[in-house]
């Protein structure tokens, strides 16, 4: 499971209700081959309040780009539409239904954010300003003379705004909390109040780490990722890490 972005969520609600575009009924064996559904290509799992239904994947019919589908053992099929089968069969590939976006507002909609290192009941203030310019906009301090910028702030926060999700781990998969290495915590505040906090975290990766040579993976977690961790790109998560230590 996963947050969905956009598409997942135009393609649920085609779900609601599942509706086909024919239905076969009585079919031989020899017509459940001829629809690939002797030996379907995938299995289509829809839970819903009301129960569970599964589907198995066929071949498309001739001269259409629609999907031949069917409960299993059953002699009767459905046609579902292309719109249907072909983005569940993109799912394969993590990115394509996921939500890449960790904050759920634009770095223009934030007036003010608060920075506080792993360890430190001390936050950083910084201040965004030029937010009626988004190209133009910059990070600077309180304490820094009028419209001009924090390089250090700045930096950071711009590294901070490049995070995207590039996979949400499986619950089996999902790091145990009490490995985790906490980095730094950004709240961010807007003209109307709040927006949400991001934390940032690293953990052992147990493929790529050696005795003498730890290696990392980087997880952040919002209330944009459903308060799942999303494994983001380590080069920009390092590089941020190390803006915070230059704090």
């Amino acid at each position: 499971a996963f947050p969905g972005n956009d598409q997942a969520e135009q393609l649920a609600g085609k779900f609601l209700p599942l509706q086909a575009d024919r239905r076969f009924d009585n079919l031989s064996e020899e017509e459940v081959a001829e629809m690939g559904l002797a030996e379907p290509d995938g299995t289509i799992v829809v839970v819903g309040g009301t129960g569970t239904i599964t589907l198995e994947v066929g071949k498309k019919a001739a001269g259409s780009k629609s999907h031949y589908v069917r409960e299993p053992g059953s002699s009767s099929a459905y046609l579902l539409a292309k719109g249907i089968v072909g983005p569940l069969k993109m799912a394969h590939n993590p990115r394509s239904l996921q939500d890449r976006n960790v904050f759920g507002f634009e770095a223009v909609e934030v007036s003010t954010a608060s920075v506080t290192p792993a360890g430190s009941s001390k936050a950083r203030v910084a201040n965004h300003e030029g937010t009626h310019d988004k190209d133009n906009s910059f990070w600077t301090s309180p304490e820094a003379p009028d419209g001009e910028v924090h390089p250090e702030l700045d930096g950071l926060m711009r590294l901070v705004f490049e995070l995207k999700a590039q996979t949400f781990p499986s619950d089996a998969d999902s790091p145990p909390p009490a490995t985790l290495e906490p980095i730094v915590t950004v709240s961010f505040t807007g003209s109307a109040g709040p927006l949400g906090d991001l934390a940032l975290v690293r953990g052992i990766d147990p493929k790529k780490s050696k005795p003498d040579n730890p290696a990392y993976l980087w997880y952040v977690q919002s209330k944009r990722t459903r308060s799942r961790w999303a494994i983001v790109s380590g080069s920009t998560a390092e590089a941020i890490a190390d803006a915070v230590t230059a704090l």
